[in-house]
């Protein structure tokens, strides 16, 4: 079992989101369009790659 200390927050996030269920079928009303959503995601995937390519960078300094 995966200690707590260890588990990101996507993990969390993802346990919790379970038991609150979905809000509704609807769309949110945070996106005025698709286009915003589009752009908030891609954002979202810019920063998980960011983090990746540090996290990876350290992995490799401290082989070296």
């Amino acid at each position: 079992m995966t200690s707590r200390r260890y588990r990101t927050q996507s993990q969390t996030r993802l346990r919790t989101s379970g038991r609150q269920g979905r809000q509704g079928a609807t769309r949110s009303k945070r996106f005025n369009s698709d286009f915003e959503r589009d752009l908030a995601a891609m954002n979202r995937v810019w920063k998980m790659l960011r983090q990746g390519t540090i996290r990876w960078l350290g992995e490799i300094g401290r082989q070296y």
